[in-house]
C-alpha cells in the first residue's frame, strides 16, 4: 500500500526568480521523493521478506511506493510536482485536486482540507515568502495531527531550509534535505 503524500506550495508570481525558483523546487522535490522512497520501500522490503515474499536480490528494486497528492494550480509548486511524478521511479500514482472554482476562496479551502485528509504526509514549499494557501495546509495538517514538514526555499540566496516539522522517526531524513541540497548548490556559484 503506497504512503500518500500531499504536495502544497507558493505560486510563481510570488517567487522572486521563477527559473532559480523552479530549479531549487525541482531538486527539492524529487530528493523529498527519494527519500520517502527509500524510507517506505526499505521497511515494505523487510516486511516481504519477513513472510517470505522476497529475497535479498530483491533489494535493489524500487517498488512504486508513494501517491502523491497536489492542488493542480498549473502556475505553481503544483506544476512541479505533477510533472515530477510522471518521472520518479517510486511514484505509483498522482491525484490531482482541482477546485471546483479557481475564484471562490473556500472552494480552495475546502480542496486543500480534502487533499491533507487524504494524506499519511504533508509537504509544503514556501517560496521567497509565506504564502496565505500554503500556509493554510500547513496549519490545517496540525490541526489533523498529520506529520508534515515545511520548507522555505530562497531564490536569491540559492538555499533551502527546513521552516518546520514533525515527522515519524523513518521519515526524519527529511528534515537533512536542505542540508544536501544546499551543499551540492554552494558548489555551482
Amino acid at each position: 500500500m503506497p504512503i500518500k503524500v500531499a504536495f502544497s506550495g507558493s505560486r510563481f508570481k510570488y517567487f522572486k526568480d521563477v527559473n532559480r525558483g523552479g530549479w531549487l523546487v525541482h531538486n527539492l522535490v524529487w530528493k523529498v521523493l527519494d527519500i520517502i522512497c527509500e524510507c517506505v520501500c526499505r521497511r515494505d522490503l523487510e516486511h516481504k521478506k519477513r513472510l517470505g515474499l522476497c529475497t535479498d536480490e530483491d533489494e535493489d528494486i524500487c517498488l512504486p511506493c508513494i501517491e502523491v497528492h497536489y492542488g493542480s494550480n498549473p502556475l505553481s509548486v503544483d506544476a512541479i510536482v505533477s510533472c515530477l511524478t510522471d518521472y520518479h521511479p517510486c511514484v505509483d500514482g498522482a491525484v490531482p485536486h482541482p477546485p471546483k472554482s479557481w475564484k471562490d476562496p473556500y472552494e480552495l479551502l475546502k480542496r486543500n482540507r480534502k487533499m491533507v485528509d487524504e494524506s499519511d504526509l504533508v509537504v509544503c514549499i514556501f517560496v521567497d515568502q509565506i504564502t496565505r494557501g500554503t500556509k493554510y495546509v500547513l496549519e490545517y495538517a496540525k490541526k489533523r495531527n498529520k506529520p508534515y514538514i515545511a520548507y522555505f526555499v530562497n531564490t536569491e540566496k540559492r538555499i533551502v531550509r527546513v521552516y518546520e516539522y514533525r515527522l515519524p522517526r523513518e521519515l526524519e531524513q527529511l528534515a537533512k534535505v536542505p542540508e544536501m541540497l544546499n551543499k551540492r548548490n554552494s558548489k555551482r556559484m
